[in-house]
């Protein structure tokens, strides 16, 4: 057991759960500086994974930051982590996460259909799905996390004792939370000592650099002083898969990759759709088994 494992069980339950959440809000950050990284080397499929994996960190962050353990709220929803829990699809935990915390979060449909995106690339990790691209993800991605990221902090359930004789209830305390999400300006401070920030400080060490220039670079939302000049360069956009391009119109090869496995059976009649040129709505096509 590591030194930091000890310190937490020490902690009390609350206590404990806030050291886990910043550890993974910590892990988030790590995965979304890497994610940037690779959208810098032309990794496509590599930088859609690490989103998926920092989109998915910070969304089950804030749910240990924010719902109630049973001997805080007794009536709290219970949520679960591992198997049969809220698992990968990044829709289902946000949907989770609001109906289960106290507070009233909420996210756009704007950042909802990102996540939907992020999610059907994440789940493609040996190329057997059919996704598409449309250019733009690293520019969405650094606006998407800095909305997921900005509620993932932790506020007090309840108001501070003796602040209801001064007009801060219940409600107004749910208030005072939203305002301060919504307050939050893009910059170098999002949270106060979250990894990112760490990262960005003036005193950071050298070993930062690196780190700091895959983050900083065509970022207009996390920056040092001032936004990136230019955007970010954007890939083709694609009307059908990018993955499956090669072999979707030959109807005898997605026979065969369907038996092996490989790729899944609605491929198979978008492939003799497009043979016979008939038009293929993909959204209309089974992207999970």
């Amino acid at each position: 057991m590591s030194d930091i494992d000890t310190a937490i069980c020490k902690m009390g339950p609350r206590l404990a759960l806030l050291s886990v959440a910043t550890q993974f809000r910590d892990q988030a950050d790590r995965d979304y500086i890497t994610a940037r990284h690779t959208y810098a080397l032309g990794f496509a499929d590599q930088f859609m994974w690490s989103a998926q994996q920092a989109l998915e960190k910070y969304l089950k962050a804030t749910a240990i930051f924010l719902i109630p353990l049973s001997s805080e709220d007794t009536n709290s929803p219970k949520i679960k982590f591992g198997k049969g829990g809220m698992g990968h699809d990044l829709v289902v935990i946000v949907n989770t996460l609001c109906d289960a915390s106290r507070f009233d979060i909420s996210y756009s449909e704007e950042t909802k259909n990102f996540l939907k995106h992020v999610t059907h690339h994440g789940m493609n990790r040996y190329s057997q799905l059919f996704v598409n691209r449309f250019g733009n993800e690293l520019k969405l991605l650094d606006e998407h996390v800095w909305k997921v990221r900005g509620q993932c902090f932790w506020w007090q359930f309840d108001p501070p004792r003796g602040d209801s004789e001064h007009g801060v209830d219940a409600h107004r305390w749910n208030e005072l939370r939203s305002e301060k999400v919504s307050g939050q300006k893009p910059g170098r401070v999002q949270h106060e000592y979250g990894l990112l920030e760490a990262i960005m400080a003036p005193n950071a060490p050298k070993t930062d650099q690196e780190a700091r220039r895959s983050l900083i670079r065509w970022n207009r939302w996390f920056f040092y002083s001032r936004r990136s000049g230019g955007p970010a360069p954007m890939w083709t956009d694609r009307a059908w898969p990018v993955w499956g391009s090669s072999w979707i119109s030959r109807p005898e090869v997605v026979q065969v990759l369907v038996e092996m496995g490989l790729a899944p059976r609605d491929s198979l009649r978008a492939s003799k759709s497009l043979s016979s040129g008939d038009a293929i709505d993909w959204t209309q096509i089974r992207f999970f088994r």
